[in-house]
């Protein structure tokens, strides 16, 4: 007999044939793996998952409510990076923009996955790839189990060493830059015979810019105490408001305060959320060139007060939204990135959080999130 395409017995169909017995060959074996994968996470107590190549789970072993509080038919449906530490899963996200076949190598990584309880807890996740008889990529198994604890202080260690290793090369490269001006205009002045007040000037700005990266950095170097109390928020921002009123007079800017009438109390070290409200103010007003209005609103919404501040300035493009908070990223051109990063390590210590809307040409506006006392 000859087989030829047109024919209702051609290749095309003998192909789809021997592919739909490949897929039911596939739905029988991974059948019967699930209870292989179900006897092996009781024996080594570790937590499988099998998700799809997009990381959507489709099997959780029956174990994840004794590891991370969870019943398995919760897990379903979800992405491993519903449950992973904010900072975790953007090393995750750049770890696959960086290498666009990220997911289809093993891998073995340390990483702090979020239990139902809101606790973390740190966990080791190896990664490897299923594929099919065509040796094609067909799903995703993670094999996970938690981390002895004597291990977290050395992880914390290696998660600030790595941050102090990007502080030192932020700073080698924000102070070089004014250093050699500096050097330069020493130079020329040497070279003429008179005082040159342009250079002085140039040279004392420079100076100043020196001042005020050391001084932000002066915040991590000295130890941080905090003193927790019971304080009404808007009398913190009332004190705040007074203190930047001289600077807003200057440069014609009104500060308009909008707030619920009964007190705003929260659990929180005055000093440090004074420092973030300061900051975001002070950098709104900065923001302006001309004169306009910066609105400030407080409310309470779910168990938590909700700070806004909005201005009317040049705004942040979307893509550099995300990066804001990052040491040594600025959107003006003479800051250095670190007073934003002091305000987002703030709020991480009173478990609260801030978030950034921003549209080009209209403005910006900071949201300052803290639980309020119960």
């Amino acid at each position: 007999m000859n087989i030829n395409s047109n024919s209702k017995w051609g290749w095309n169909n003998v192909d789809a044939i021997y592919k739909k017995q490949l897929d039911l060959e596939y739905s029988y074996n991974f059948h019967m793996f699930n209870s292989i994968l179900h006897i092996l996470s009781e024996t080594f107590n570790s937590l499988i998952i099998r998700s799809s190549m997009q990381g959507v789970f489709n099997y959780v072993s029956p174990n994840s409510f004794y590891i991370l509080g969870y019943e398995w038919e919760e897990m379903i449906g979800k992405k491993i990076t519903y449950f992973l530490h904010e900072k975790d899963k953007q090393r995750v996200l750049e770890m696959f923009n960086r290498d666009s076949h990220f997911l289809e190598k093993e891998k073995s990584l340390t990483m702090r996955l979020k239990k139902r309880d809101g606790l973390f807890v740190w966990s080791e996740l190896d990664i490897h790839i299923l594929r099919d008889v065509r040796q094609n990529p067909k799903e995703i198994l993670f094999l996970i189990k938690e981390k002895p604890i004597g291990d977290e202080d050395n992880l914390l260690e290696n998660d600030k060493m790595a941050l102090i290793g990007q502080l030192a090369a932020g700073i080698a490269h924000e102070i070089r830059n004014p250093l050699t001006s500096i050097k330069g205009f020493i130079q020329l002045m040497k070279s003429e015979p008179t005082k040159n007040d342009q250079y002085l000037e140039i040279i004392d700005q420079e100076i100043d810019r020196i001042s005020s990266i050391t001084n932000e950095l002066m915040i991590f170097a000295k130890p941080n105490h905090l003193k927790f109390e019971h304080h009404d928020l808007k009398v913190i921002l009332r004190s705040c408001i007074t203190l930047l009123e001289g600077v807003a007079y200057q440069k014609q800017i009104r500060i308009i305060l909008d707030s619920c009438e009964e007190p705003v109390w929260v659990f929180c070290d005055k000093q440090k959320i004074k420092q973030v409200i300061i900051n975001l103010i002070k950098n709104a007003l900065e923001s302006m060139e001309e004169p306009g209005i910066i609105t400030i609103t407080i409310r309470k919404c779910e168990g938590q007060s909700v700070l806004s501040i909005t201005d009317e300035g040049c705004g942040i493009p979307n893509e550099l939204v995300e990066k804001l908070g990052q040491p040594f990223f600025t959107t003006k051109s003479n800051g250095n990135g670190l007073g934003l990063m002091m305000c987002y390590n703030i709020m991480e210590e009173h478990e609260g959080r801030i978030e950034v809307q921003s549209e080009l040409g209209v403005g910006t506006t900071f949201y300052v999130f803290l639980p309020l006392e119960d």
